[in-house]
């Protein structure tokens, strides 16, 4: 085919098959950055029967007010199915040195995605090492700390009893 290059995207969405009709459409996204060899896939699926719950009268919504009945349906929807749970704190090992490296790598990423070389793929494979490497010791580290803080708080407790 000179010199395309054709992907066969092998990632799936899994469903329960009673809800299979609901589907209307399935894409998978080369650009979200899931640091794996898999995309992610994203699909559309009907929200009829929820909205048809709600009873509103389409014609007469603005268009604000009717993304805040499909916004409050989707985060309805989600915490059924999901459930709900609170934000964890930020990682206090994930710094700006952090930051910086996986930046590095999101580039070198991108650059693999608009055109993939050997160099280009190489480059990617060395700056997602270094990020991983790089992160993986400040999370270790990071980790010891913690471990070794809650020891002497446990230790402190047992002699205060």
């Amino acid at each position: 085919m000179g010199g395309i290059t054709m992907l066969q995207p092998e990632d799936h969405v899994i469903i329960d098959r009673r809800h299979a009709s609901a589907i209307l459409k399935i894409d998978s996204c080369r650009g979200a950055d899931c640091d794996s060899d898999h995309y992610l896939v994203r699909y559309e699926a009907e929200l009829e029967k929820k909205l048809e719950t709600k009873q509103v009268n389409w014609k007469r919504e603005s268009v604000e007010g009717k993304w805040n009945i499909i916004k409050n349906v989707l985060q309805e929807t989600a915490d059924e199915v999901f459930g709900v749970k609170d934000r964890e704190k930020g990682q206090g090992w994930f710094d700006e040195e952090c930051r910086e490296i996986i930046k590095k790598r999101n580039e070198a990423r991108r650059k693999v995605i608009e055109r993939r070389t050997r160099t280009n793929v190489e480059q990617f494979r060395q700056k997602r090492k270094e990020a991983d490497k790089l992160c993986g010791r400040k999370k270790r580290v990071w980790e010891e700390e913690w471990y070794t803080e809650l020891e002497e708080q446990h230790n402190t407790q047992e002699v205060l009893h």
